[in-house]
This record gives structure tokens, sequence and C-alpha cells, in this order.
């Protein structure tokens, strides 16, 4: 995706080379969450060279929201366009391996890249062991769901067949129990014995949607496009001895996603509503 850089302030996306996160104790640290100094008005605007989107520019936000934004545990921006790895740009080292023909795709602003799964193809993570934190977390990313043909996982962590605790970000073809809601997107928390979910409204295949889950250690959230669509009891959170995968289930080959998959984050911490807002607004 192309992130652009005015005045020394970052307005749209993540930048890569750009990170100067630093390992603490627990092997993760993100970087300072205060925007450079201002330059002054006059000096023009810089293209921070990650791919070609649409010239948008948003109001600074007082947080970071590139790869050195704090906790900010694993992204990947898939703006590779060839290859089968996905660097992971917080330099925390969980590189994305495509698996199975997994390809590219143009990013959601139309340029840059984005993962493209086709049902049989996924990605999985280099040491993911280290993903396996307890406490608060944020995940997100964008989708593009091009078949409501089958329920497809965007980011897994968990086996909850096998019994294995853990979280699934995830789109559902439906009929939801219930209301008999069909082609949504929904997170899974699942704690070993018992599991919930939060479940958006209907998206429709082809469009390009934001879509965040947060675990706080005691209430399950689900955004789209940076809004609060459910809100859960989850109680607290359990870690699955699984591997993490993009685009597919971690217990079995299961459950491909089929679509493309765009600035796919990980984070140590529940964000709030305004710094996912900002992540959804950005261009």
């Amino acid at each position: 995706m192309r992130h652009l850089v005015r005045a020394g302030i970052v307005v749209a996306g993540i930048v890569a080379g750009a990170c100067s996160l630093l390992l603490d104790d627990d092997g993760f640290t993100g970087g300072s969450d205060a925007p450079p100094d201002a330059a002054p008005e006059a000096a023009p605007a810089i293209d921070a060279g990650i791919d070609s989107g649409s010239d948008v520019a948003v109001d600074a936000p007082s947080f970071a929201l590139g790869c050195d934004a704090p906790e900010l545990i694993a992204a990947w921006t898939f703006d590779e366009g060839s290859g089968t790895t996905a660097a992971d740009c917080t330099g925390h080292l969980f590189a994305a391996q495509l698996k199975s023909d997994a390809g590219w795709a143009a990013g959601r602003d139309g340029g840059g890249g984005a993962l493209a799964l086709d049902g049989l193809s996924f990605a999985e993570i280099d040491n993911a062991a280290a993903l396996r934190f307890p406490g608060p977390l944020t995940v997100m990313a964008w989708v593009q769901v091009r078949s409501l043909a089958a329920n497809g996982r965007i980011l897994a962590s968990s086996a909850p067949n096998a019994g294995d605790p853990g979280v699934e970000l995830t789109f559902e073809k439906g009929p939801r129990p219930g209301d008999n809601r069909t082609n949504y997107l929904s997170v899974l928390s699942y704690d070993g014995q018992n599991g919930v979910s939060a479940d958006t409204s209907a998206i429709l295949p082809g469009t390009w949607r934001h879509v965040a889950a947060v675990h706080d250690g005691s209430r399950l959230t689900i955004y789209l496009d940076g809004v609060v669509e459910d809100v859960v009891d989850a109680g607290t959170r359990r870690v699955a001895d699984e591997p993490f995968y993009i685009g597919r289930r971690t217990d079995s080959l299961c459950c491909f996603f089929i679509g493309y998959i765009d600035d796919a984050r990980v984070y140590r911490r529940a964000l709030p509503p305004e710094e996912i807002a900002a992540l959804a607004k950005l261009r």
C-alpha cells in the first residue's frame, strides 16, 4: 500500500524500513507513539515509496500507525509482489511463508500488493511460538472476499475442533444461528472448552473492508471499517499451542479463505476505538 509522508508526519500507511522497534525482556517493545517534529509548511511531500495508491491526506494522529506502533508485534504489508515470502515490517522476524501457490494481487488502493488466496493456498508464519502471548490482543486486516461459497479463516491461531484455545478472524457464509445472518466477518475466541464470537453485518464480495478484533481481557469486540459492530463477554484469553496461519485454520487443511488480504497486523494490546478508526481510514 502507498504511504505518504508530508512535512515529516506520516499521514498514511505503514512505512517499510522505518521500523525502530526494540526488544524488551518480553521480546517486544513498540517504538515511540509520538509523531516526529513537523517540518516547515513549505516542505514538499515525500513519497515513502511503498506502493501506488490514492494521495489522500488525513489529520496527523497523536499515536503511531506505522511499523513502529507501540506493541505492534507483527505486520505484513504484502507489497513484495513476487516470491514466496512476505516480510514482517516490524523487524520481529515473523515472516509469512506462502504455501500451495499462494500469490499476489494489487493492494486495496489498486497499487502495491496484497496476498491472493484461491481456496487451497495459505501463508504460514515463521517463529509462531513467539506469537503465543497471553493478555490483550488486537488482530486486523484489509480483506476482499472473492467467493461466498465457503467459510474462510483470515488470521488463525487456534484449533477449536481439536480442543485447543486461541483466536480466529474469519469469513462466515452462514446462516448464523439465531438470526440466519449470512456472509459476515467474525472473530472467535476459544478457551479449550467453549467459544464465543463477535460478528459483523453482512458484507458483499469484491469490495475491500477493514476488519479488526480486540480482546481486552474480558470482552471481545469486532470492528468493520473502523466502527464497532459487536461486543461480547469473552473471559480471559487462553493461548493456543498451534501454528499461526493466514488464510486457513490451524488444525487441518480446512476453511481456506478465497480472496485478497492486505496489511494484516497483530498487536499485543487492546487498541482503543480511535486508533482502529484511524487505521481503517488510512489510504
